[in-house]
């Protein structure tokens, strides 16, 4: 856990911890993923939240960031932890369908534009999205496709902004 002087805590838990940890290869590690307990890593990662929110150096507000098994860790957490404020999926299975309308984080879901496993999934989910009462928001950035689910609680939480926009900040 890293605690900074900019109002924040970051915390990086490693789900392969409980097969040594990450291996330090991306073909060992995947292979190493599908020998996990995914049912007790799920809950490992909600009792981390809590942890992490409960910790005196922290405002108790939570946000999630993930890369690949990661990005869909970040999906579930926002089914699971009601109140995470934020999260980012990179490359993230996404949740189950009757799972979306739990989500009540502000949400920024990125893959690339051709990922037929992925993209199966995320982008079905919107029309579920948009009937639980989720602003949605569907971009393409070249090869990669955003999607940005805002919570009705949570609206602004990350500033949307195309290619040009970003570069002149």
């Amino acid at each position: 856990m890293v605690s900074a002087n900019l109002n924040f805590v970051a915390f990086a838990p490693d789900a392969l911890f409980p097969l040594g940890g990450y291996p330090g290869d991306e073909d060992k590690a995947r292979e190493a993923f599908q020998k996990l307990d995914q049912a007790k890593t799920r809950e490992d990662f909600i009792a981390a939240a809590d942890w992490l929110k409960s910790r005196p150096e922290t405002s108790g507000k939570l946000g999630a960031v993930g890369f690949c098994y990661g990005g869909g860790m970040v999906n579930f957490l926002a089914t699971r932890v009601p109140d995470l404020a934020a999260g980012v999926a990179f490359y993230g299975s996404a949740p189950t369908l009757e799972d979306v309308p739990k989500i009540k984080a502000a949400m920024l879901i990125q893959s690339a534009e051709v990922d037929e496993r992925i993209n199966a999934t995320c982008l079905t989910r919107e029309p579920i999205a948009r009937r639980a009462g989720l602003k949605v928001r569907t971009t393409t950035f070249g090869e990669m496709v955003c999607v940005k689910l805002t919570g009705a609680h949570s609206s602004g939480a990350f500033s949307w902004r195309s290619t040009n926009e970003r570069s002149a900040t």
